[in-house]
């Protein structure tokens, strides 16, 4: 179970392997929204690039390994900026699978694959699926400091504003 951060890292260096068995993954999963979107637990926002990246990310295992099962649970697709969209369609034509629904249970087995349960709110019942890899989607947090500045350019701080601040290191 890695994030799609780390799993950005896996592609760059050209078709991802299973971290475990250093084999060609044959079944990937997404998670979505994980620590995001929820008032109880988490952050009640939305990071409005978590699904462009999975998108992206999905697209891009699919075009360099067609015979990888790839599915993506999902609360929302948001598909906020231009070209999105069209990049979710295509990646549905790619093979992408999308499944409603967030995995209630995980379960790493002796043999290192993963066992997920979600529900699928598309066909109402709950689904099983075995993965070589789970990547989960982080939602964003505002970085410290920022509201210092939001106070200096006379912006309305919200729990959900996020400043960009350039490090000086």
């Amino acid at each position: 179970i890695i994030t799609t951060l780390e799993f950005e890292g896996m592609l760059k260096g050209g078709l991802p392997l299973n971290p475990q068995t250093k084999n060609t993954l044959k079944r990937v999963g997404f998670v979505q929204c994980v620590g995001s979107r929820m008032e109880t637990r988490g952050n009640p926002w939305c990071s409005n690039v978590c699904c462009a990246a999975t998108v992206k990310q999905a697209m891009l295992l699919k075009q360099r390994s067609p015979s990888t099962d790839v599915i993506v649970y999902y609360m929302d697709i948001r598909t906020f900026n231009r070209g999105q969209e069209e990049l979710y369609a295509e990646s549905r034509i790619l093979g992408v699978k999308y499944t409603r629904g967030i995995p209630a249970e995980v379960i790493l087995r002796q043999d290192g694959t993963l066992l997920v349960r979600a529900e699928d709110a598309s066909l109402g019942k709950i689904v099983e699926r075995e993965l070589d890899l789970l990547v989960l989607s982080i939602g964003l947090e505002p970085q410290v400091g920022g509201s210092d500045l939001l106070r200096i350019l006379g912006i309305v701080d919200t729990k959900d504003t996020f400043v960009p601040i350039m490090s000086s290191e």
